[in-house]
């Protein structure tokens, strides 16, 4: 256990608890669905199916690190110059993949933009109840 180092598996555990009770226990958005819920037993269902969810998700997340890994482990398009900042390494791989293949990028970013703006709603709703 070194607190220097940046990223270590203790610093992801413990980080990890802090953001998992900031986002489960202190949330605007959470505590109103906890609440919209009529039994503490749904609650603790929802809890539990968000948690395999989110854990789906997350190795989905893992996978798709890793694939991009190995797909460029000869050749980072970021230090080649091929893309100018290192957060557009998604799209850009999507674009090489993909980029043969009529509609399927375009189906990947409408996904993308709907994912995030159906989240982006449900928080602005829970924000416009507080005030």
């Amino acid at each position: 256990f070194d607190p220097r180092a940046r990223f270590t598996v203790w610093s992801l555990v413990i980080g990890g608890c802090f953001n998992s009770l900031a986002t489960y226990g202190f949330n605007q958005t959470q505590i109103q669905r906890y609440i919209a819920i009529r039994s503490t037993r749904g609650a603790k269902q929802a809890l539990m199916i968000d948690a395999i969810g989110g854990s789906f998700i997350l190795l989905l997340t893992i996978l798709i690190g890793l694939i991009m890994y190995a797909y460029y482990a000869d050749c980072d398009p970021y230090t080649n110059k091929q893309i100018e900042h290192i957060d557009q390494i998604l799209p850009y791989f999507v674009m090489e993949v993909l980029g043969d293949k009529k509609g399927l990028p375009g189906i990947f970013l409408a996904c993308v933009f709907s994912g995030s703006l159906s989240t982006i709603s449900s928080g602005l709703n829970s924000l416009a109840a507080v005030i």
